[in-house]
């Protein structure tokens, strides 16, 4: 991940955004708020991702955790969820659906982190021009998305 290797980012996602989601709701019981807090952290996950932690059992839940509670405590004390990350990538934002399964709604997360990537990408090439293998994770990720594909290691 820390490489931006091709489908990190959706195995992450796939793997820990519904135990996070979960954790979320449970803290702010709010389904509006957890989707955005969820949003958010793997934003800024994308955003951080060379510095990742990976726990001792080779997870990175711990690591997303810790974004979440950064921002679950700023949505206590302030009563806003940060969107600093989300904007930085050009990620949408929107309130997410209910999850009434509860992996509904992170789909559409899902969707909005690639489009946001993707859109950077576009709107930022100086930025991603040192970053070689970030533009390769990108245009996969690009192109998956474009055509209607699965995102790699979905």
């Amino acid at each position: 991940m820390r490489k931006g290797a091709a489908g990190t980012l959706g195995s992450v996602f796939d793997r820990h955004a519904p135990g996070l989601r979960k954790w979320v709701l449970e803290e702010t019981r709010d389904d509006e708020v957890a989707g955005d807090i969820v949003a958010e952290t793997f934003a800024a996950a994308w955003r951080r991702r060379r510095w990742v932690r990976i726990s001792p059992d080779g997870s990175a839940y711990p690591w997303l955790l810790g974004f979440a509670q950064s921002l679950v405590d700023g949505w206590r004390t302030t009563g806003r969820i940060e969107t600093r990350s989300r904007v930085r990538i050009r990620m949408r934002l929107r309130a997410y659906p209910k999850p009434a399964p509860p992996a509904t709604g992170l789909e559409d997360i899902r969707a909005d982190l690639v489009d946001g990537i993707s859109a950077t990408l576009q709107r930022r090439p100086r930025v991603w021009a040192s970053h070689a293998a970030t533009i390769a994770m990108v245009a996969l990720v690009a192109f998956t998305h474009w055509h209607g594909l699965q995102l790699l290691g979905g």
